[in-house]
């Protein structure tokens, strides 16, 4: 993932990827915080990693249902344009 931070300072936000057999709990996800700052960020995150996430199972990446990247509870308003996003 590719994204410019419009913020002058650094914001955290969480990564979330559930495939189609999700159950709606938090461990039967894949959930990472990234921490943007101003400017340019690249974030690389592993396939196999997506995939081991969801407790007791595997994340089946060929029925990936959601992609979202969200702030828990913001200070302030906030502006970040994803650049580039891909799975492989």
């Amino acid at each position: 993932m590719v994204a410019r931070s419009e913020s002058d300072h650094p914001i955290e936000l969480v990564l979330r990827i559930h495939d189609r057999r999700h159950n709606e709990d938090y461990a039967d996800r894949f959930n990472r915080s990234l921490t943007f700052q101003p400017g340019i960020n690249a974030f690389r995150i592993p396939l196999d990693e997506i995939r081991a996430a969801p407790a007791g199972r595997e994340m089946d990446l060929s029925a990936i249902e959601r992609l979202s990247v969200f702030a828990v509870a913001p200070e302030a308003q906030l502006s970040l344009y994803l650049l580039e996003l891909r799975l492989e």
